[in-house]
């Protein structure tokens, strides 16, 4: 009974996650995004068909605006926290932890998203690039970066590279 309460919980947190990206990834296309869209074009080289691929998104500056989307789909404070897309405040208020950044979703073997990752714009930001913090669906020593398409380019039998000092194993199976 205990495992599968952990399976459910784990579920749910996975919803979570896939309903925040989905709105940052929307928020990437709309004008709120022009200056993500403009640093993963042309700083990253980067096209639209990669953003939809790494399913990459933009956080708006709005420390609500997913805490408002999650409460509008009925997903509990509880379970927003848990997830690690949201935090709560020493005065109890919740927050988009990755607001004001580029997303990039972090998955399983699997292929489903775990965790995100995020890139500040702002030179003057405390920390450019912010992870999420460990939950009941992320353990950083345990996901490694792009493994679900690097473990089904090796099954075929292309080439892999690990990007030295990244920890990230990325799969050459296209140009």
């Amino acid at each position: 009974p205990k495992a599968a309460e952990r399976a459910d919980r784990r579920t749910l947190l996975q919803q979570v996650i896939d309903e925040a990206v989905k709105l940052y990834r929307l928020q990437l296309k709309t004008s709120a995004g022009t200056a993500a869209r403009t640093y993963l074009s042309q700083k990253r080289r980067l096209n639209e068909a990669a953003w939809d691929r790494w399913d990459i998104g933009w956080s708006p500056d709005n420390a609500q605006a997913v805490v408002e989307h999650l409460r509008a789909k009925g997903i509990s404070e509880d379970l927003m926290v848990a997830s690690g897309v949201v935090a709560k405040s020493d005065s109890g208020r919740l927050y988009d932890r990755f607001h004001a950044r580029i997303i990039f979703p972090i998955h399983d073997g699997r292929g489903r998203v775990v965790s995100l990752g995020g890139r500040s714009l702002d030179p003057n930001a405390r920390a450019k690039y912010l992870n999420g913090p460990e939950t009941d669906l992320f353990d950083k020593g345990r996901n490694l970066f792009n493994h679900a398409p690097a473990r089904e380019a090796a099954g075929k039998g292309q080439t892999l590279i690990v990007a030295e000092g990244y920890m990230d194993v990325i799969a050459l199976s296209e140009a």
